[in-house]
């Protein structure tokens, strides 16, 4: 009898999706690490508008913080991203909802297309469209207007807001994740504790991905549901406070 792991699934989604979803627990440790690295982050949240919000305090901004909500998109094709790639993709489609659940918010914003890979510099688009100058283009604009199908003018608006960001490649994040900790840690400290401090960070994203982040005395004691359980999907300095002094 064959093993049936040798026979090919009708439908495989359910190991892309697990895959890709480990893929954005790394996008977010990125930006915990920043935290401990002593960067102007200030929290980071996880599955909540956007797949990760990162507040990075700006003397600048509203209530000095810039949000940014990143939409993260991996893919198996490795060849660069081009425009039609980001349309077909979808992170754009995400970014414009979430720009109008933000509407008439009093803060200072931008929206991230966090997209695995390089983008092709072939695309003279796509390059406006990363930097945020996707509405000084007319074909960019009208490209992207008929695929959100909304007005023009409301999307020049929405493109201001808009910036793209490359990601490693889904074999090398986790790498290049563990090296930026290497760093971060005592000289003397060995490869096998650096290993298992990245575990301990990503099980803290894993558990903000799915909101039990931090105290769950309500959940164990059957209570409803806190006003505040959005904040057990953040990570802050406080919750980093006893890794940092381990470092």
């Amino acid at each position: 009898m064959v093993d049936p792991i040798e026979v090919e699934a009708p439908d495989d989604t359910g190991s892309q999706t697990a895959r890709r979803y480990e893929y954005q627990t790394h996008v977010a440790v990125g930006a915990v690490l920043e935290m401990l690295a002593g960067a102007p982050v200030e929290h980071v949240t996880c599955e909540h508008i956007e797949d990760v919000t990162v507040a990075r305090r700006d003397p600048r901004a509203v209530g000095d913080l810039m949000w940014d909500f990143q939409q993260v998109k991996s893919r198996d094709d490795t060849s660069p991203w081009r425009l039609a790639d980001v349309l077909d993709k979808g992170p754009l489609n995400s970014l414009w909802r979430t720009y109008q659940a933000l509407n008439g918010h009093h803060s200072t914003y931008q929206l991230t297309a966090a997209l695995e890979g390089d983008l092709s510099p072939k695309d003279p688009l796509l390059m406006l469209l990363a930097r945020g100058a996707g509405a000084q283009d007319g074909r960019c604009l009208s490209r992207v207007a008929v695929r959100l199908g909304a007005d023009r003018e409301v999307v020049a608006e929405f493109l201001k807001l808009v910036r793209i960001r490359t990601l490693p490649r889904r074999g090398d994040i986790e790498l290049r994740n563990v090296e930026a900790l290497g760093e971060l840690t005592r000289p003397d400290i060995s490869r096998g504790t650096l290993k298992a401090l990245y575990s301990e960070i990503v099980g803290m994203v894993g558990k903000a991905m799915v909101g039990q982040h931090g105290p769950r005395w309500p959940e164990w004691l059957g209570l409803p549901e806190p006003a505040g359980w959005n904040r057990s999907k953040r990570i802050d300095h406080a919750s980093l406070a006893p890794l940092r002094q381990r470092l």
